[in-house]
């Protein structure tokens, strides 16, 4: 409904977080991947240096048919804003008791044995449930 200034926001966090002595650092990021003020993918590299796991919930108004799935690689359907959030995403092994939460909910994970914390939804319900793992990863 108007501007993201993603960039200024990612500059934020890694100000705070470049200053924390916190072992767990988490961010959640919920966007439409659309940054208007630069390329948001250096500033998550530099969060994930500083041990920051990164969540990226793709916000779409289209249809989709498998919302919930994580993946280990791009799916050749997703434009340009899709792969950059998907980039943005930390990756994180498949045994990692967090995604059990996904799973129990009917998560579909991929068979590589890792992913991205990179969902794409268009539903309330998906986020909450991606959103309940971010509470287990930084516990």
């Amino acid at each position: 409904y108007g501007r993201t200034p993603m960039c200024r926001a990612l500059q934020s966090a890694l100000d705070l977080y470049s200053k924390s002595s916190h072992a767990e650092k988490v961010l959640f990021i919920l966007s439409d991947g659309k940054a208007d003020d630069g390329d948001p993918e250096l500033l998550c590299s530099q969060l994930k240096d500083c041990s920051v796991t990164i969540f990226c919930c793709f916000l779409s108004e289209k249809t989709i048919m498998n919302s919930r799935k994580l993946y280990d690689k791009p799916d050749k359907s997703w434009d340009e804003a899709h792969i950059k959030m998907f980039n943005m995403s930390s990756i994180i092994p498949n045994t990692s008791t967090a995604l059990s939460i996904l799973v129990d909910n009917g998560w579909e994970l991929p068979e590589s044995g890792e992913c991205r914390l990179f969902a794409q939804v268009n539903h309330p319900e998906a986020i909450q449930e991606f959103a309940r793992v971010v509470n287990l990863v930084s516990e």
